[in-house]
């Protein structure tokens, strides 16, 4: 996919190293991102909850409409980033939604300064840190994929915990070479991101205007925005039914290891042509997802328009085509001193 074999070992070893010093419950190797001046690898990590001292340290931009996520969706797992393996390991913020429809609108190549202002228009409310963690939400959701039949969707418990969650069925059994090699045999692993930045759609609590005694009129009722009216897929969706890219072209294709089709020890993957670098592959104990590129959509950029002209102040009337009137030329005054009188005007 892109890593050598000693690069592969160093990524190993600094799996060991983050899980010796930080509180580390689960692991995995996100990807690698590219950057101008040097790169990220990413890790993935379940952790164990944060104290609230350790949550004030990170940093936050600003109060937003739309709450985040806490320990759910885009927000479930903590990514750590380095700058190469064996360097000093940096949590990542927590991601908001109006980070995450920012990122959409813009196209940027990162840096590899996590500190570094992102340029852009719409401005990105953040650093270079937030847009990449903004990134990595993105493409978790749309590219991580699993083999149909895998997952199951954890049922509530008592008191509603534990509901949606995905567990290991028991009831799989591996698919074989020709099953693997069909699209309706492989679906999203995460839940998708709506219009919002959420998994779950944030509906604010109306307010009761007081109304005059007596009753009045009966106020208009507003049209559903498009983010109520938004269909989103259940998890666990086949990608068979991802939209196409252009008609006739699918969002994914098959990868092997040969092209011998008779080969006994054969491996497959899918690769993602909308997120180019994101992969999934077959191993001998199920699949793992990886991503090492750009950390850019395959998509043709469209600039969005500028915000319209304000006025200057409120209250200014109509533009008129006809010229101001000419001023009048300042009185003669007299010339305090000496009692003269001032020299009449030419």
């Amino acid at each position: 996919m892109g890593l050598g074999r000693a690069e592969n070992y160093q990524v190993v070893l600094a799996m060991r190293q983050l899980a010796s010093t930080k509180m580390v419950l689960k692991m995995r190797f996100f990807g690698k991102f590219f950057g101008i001046k040097s790169n990220y690898y990413v890790f993935e990590t379940t952790s164990k909850s944060v104290s609230l001292e350790e949550a004030a340290k990170l940093p936050s931009y600003g109060v937003e409409a739309i709450p985040k996520e806490n320990g759910i969706g885009p927000n479930g797992h903590t990514y750590w980033v380095c700058s190469r393996p064996g360097a000093e390991f940096y949590r990542l913020p927590d991601v908001t939604p109006l980070q995450i429809k920012t990122a959409r609108q813009i196209k940027k190549f990162l840096t590899g300064d996590l500190k570094a202002e992102v340029s852009a228009f719409p401005v990105f409310p953040g650093l270079e840190e937030n847009y990449l963690r903004a990134q990595i939400a993105r493409i978790s959701a749309t590219t991580e994929l699993a083999i149909k039949g895998f997952y199951k969707v954890a049922e509530a418990e008592e008191g509603g915990a534990g509901g949606g969650n995905l567990e290991k069925s028991e009831e799989y059994a591996p698919l074989g070479f020709a099953e693997l090699k069909t699209l309706e045999n492989w679906v999203h692993k995460n839940q998708y991101l709506n219009l919002q930045g959420r998994t779950a759609l944030y509906v604010p609590e109306k307010k009761e205007e007081e109304g005059e005694e007596g009753g009045g009129e009966e106020k208009e009722e507003k049209p559903p925005s498009p983010e109520e009216t938004e269909v989103i897929p259940e998890r666990l969706t086949s990608v068979d039914t991802d939209a196409e890219l252009m008609e006739g072209w699918k969002q994914w294709s098959f990868i092997t290891s040969s092209t011998h089709k008779n080969l006994k020890h054969q491996v497959i993957g899918l690769r993602s042509i909308l997120w180019p670098g994101a992969f999934t592959v077959v191993t001998p104990t199920g699949f793992s997802n990886v991503y090492i590129g750009w950390g850019r959509k395959l998509r043709h950029y469209v600039p969005p328009l500028p915000p319209p002209v304000m006025k200057e102040f409120e209250g200014l009337g109509p533009e008129r085509r006809d010229l101001p009137p000419i001023p009048k030329p300042p009185e003669p005054v007299n010339v305090e001193g000496e009692g003269e009188e001032a020299p009449p005007a030419e």
